[in-house]
């Protein structure tokens, strides 16, 4: 018997009420076999098993890149928060970098790597001045150098004469010439020099204008925040130099004869004659952590420490991310400062009238002997010291204080490019890390050098 279509629609019709009634009653809707659907079908939900990878960025001054597992680049022009637009799956791994840092920024990371179990909101970058070697603390950009010793040339002539102070923004590299009273630029890329601020030559002492102003014997200098510091020695004063106007200014008077210059970004520390002095930025405040100005040699806690200059030279002075370095150049030993305590210590050399000086030695701390240094820097493990007199480079080992010669060779005052002992130096003077290479100016030379 054939059933009338209309009754076969109605049957099915009320089969079709009957099953959705029974879903209602049992709140879900289970289907099963060819038509199984997924839980996790809506990404980055409650239930999603895709997930994202964010954070946020400060202190960024350009452009910077960041990867995420090498296969996203992510361009980041500001500060506030970021995503990647790539998705990861549960259980999978993560790793955000950087492949380009800002122009004379470093930049870390915290929190960067991990494992996917929902959406990563917690990554931190945070830049600073330097590169990609690391930050600028102190005129040096903070990294553990890995020298194989190797001295070369990058530039030389007239214009360099006396070259001496040497400082670097993370990317370029600043140096003094006192013998024609001028600051010059180098571009380490492409060997570039010039001169921008001072008259090629002449003396005095007159703010305006860089290439207007007047210095007198200007010795070292520091990079802070788009200015540099520098001891004008024969005017008793610290200058400053502000790279985004190419003004001259002069920030303190009232130091005697100032010489090495550094910073940890909140003050300046110089070495006067027979004294350690520091200057408030903000305020431009000027007061003593150690020493009186009497010359002599004593260790001790604040004005009970000696200092000696050679002649009206001191030294240079060096910032290690705690406390102070310096070549006491008179007493041919390095001095070491407790910022906290204006605690003097001798670490290495044996001043007179232990030793006379002139001698040079390797050893261990005061075992070792110096011989009228005058260049300092740190990169936080190691202390590099330019022996001007003996003509060669000095490496300490800020842990052991053992001293080793690393370039040139003792008394043999040449200019010459070569690995270790087969360099040759004539008088090197001031120095700096940009966290790959050492610059020197090589005072006997007129020329600047680099160690890498």
């Amino acid at each position: 018997m054939e059933f009338p279509r209309k009754t076969i629609i109605k049957s099915l019709v009320l089969l079709f009420l009957l099953f959705c009634a029974t879903c209602e009653a049992n709140h879900a809707l289970k289907v099963s076999g060819i038509f199984n659907l997924p839980n996790n079908s809506t990404v980055n939900g409650s239930n999603s098993s895709t997930y994202i990878v964010s954070g946020s960025i400060s202190g960024l001054s350009g452009n910077l890149i960041a990867t995420l597992n090498t296969s996203e680049n992510l361009s980041i022009t500001s500060n506030g928060n970021f995503q990647f637009t790539s998705t990861l799956t549960s259980g999978s791994s993560y790793s955000v970098a950087i492949s380009n840092y800002p122009v004379n920024q470093y930049c870390s990371i915290q929190n960067g790597t991990g494992t996917i179990s929902g959406n990563v909101t917690n990554v931190l970058i945070t830049c600073q001045s330097g590169n990609a070697s690391g930050p600028l603390v102190g005129g040096t950009v903070f990294n553990t150098l890995n020298l194989n010793y190797n001295l070369t040339t990058v530039a030389s002539g007239a214009m360099f004469s006396g070259i001496n102070g040497v400082t670097t923004d993370g990317t370029n590299i600043y140096f003094t010439a006192d013998g024609n009273h001028t600051i010059l630029k180098l571009i380490p890329s492409t060997s570039a020099v010039s001169i921008i601020a001072g008259q090629s030559g002449i003396s005095g002492f007159a703010d305006g204008g860089a290439l207007s102003a007047t210095f007198n014997l200007p010795e070292d200098l520091v990079f802070l925040q788009n200015i540099l510091y520098i001891t004008d020695r024969n005017n008793n004063a610290i200058r400053a130099l502000d790279l985004t106007t190419n003004i001259v200014s002069t920030f303190v008077t009232g130091v005697t004869s100032p010489y090495g210059i550094t910073t940890d970004g909140t003050y300046l520390y110089l070495t006067e004659t027979g004294k350690v002095s520091k200057v408030n930025i903000a305020t431009a405040t000027l007061s003593v952590i150690a020493g009186s100005g009497v010359t002599g040699y004593a260790d001790g806690v604040g004005a009970a420490a000696q200092f000696a200059p050679q002649g009206s030279i001191n030294g240079g002075i060096a910032f290690d991310g705690t406390d102070l370095y310096l070549n006491d150049r008179g007493n041919c030993g390095i001095r070491k400062v407790v910022i906290s305590t204006g605690t003097v210590t001798t670490i290495a050399g044996s001043p007179p009238p232990t030793v006379a000086c002139g001698a040079l030695l390797d050893g261990i701390g005061t075992a070792s002997r110096i011989n009228l240094a005058d260049g300092i820097a740190s990169d936080g493990t190691n202390l590099y010291i330019a022996d001007t007199n003996s003509c060669v480079l000095r490496q300490i080992n800020m842990s052991t204080l053992s001293v080793t010669t690393v370039a040139g060779l003792n008394g043999a005052c040449s200019l010459l490019d070569g690995i270790g002992s087969s360099a040759r130096l004539n008088n090197p003077a001031l120095m700096t890390s940009d966290g790959s290479t050492l610059y020197i100016s090589d005072w006997g030379n007129n020329a600047i050098r680099k160690m890498n």
